[in-house]
């Protein structure tokens, strides 16, 4: 499963990464999460339509777009998506 946490690098981002490598340590199956950031963050929101950061990206699907400071959202967001 690869897990994306894509923003511009502001605290929130940060914020929602860490969280996100929480989740998916929890989740126990094998996941990449990977942190894109800056110039290629803003990049990636726009080849996914998005005009809002962070996004939170399962397997190239849209899983969240905003913060949620809650691990278990999360969590349910990643099984929901990665299952769809």
């Amino acid at each position: 499963m690869k897990i994306e946490v894509v923003g511009t690098g502001c605290a929130t981002c940060q914020q929602l990464h860490k969280i996100t490598r929480v989740a998916a340590a929890e989740i126990g199956e094998s996941a990449e999460v990977i942190y894109i950031t800056n110039q290629d963050g803003m990049k990636r929101l726009l080849e996914l339509g998005l005009m809002q950061s962070p996004a939170l990206v399962v397997d190239g699907k849209i899983a969240m777009v905003g913060y949620s400071p809650s691990t278990q959202k999360i969590k349910n967001l990643i099984l929901e998506t990665a299952n769809k």
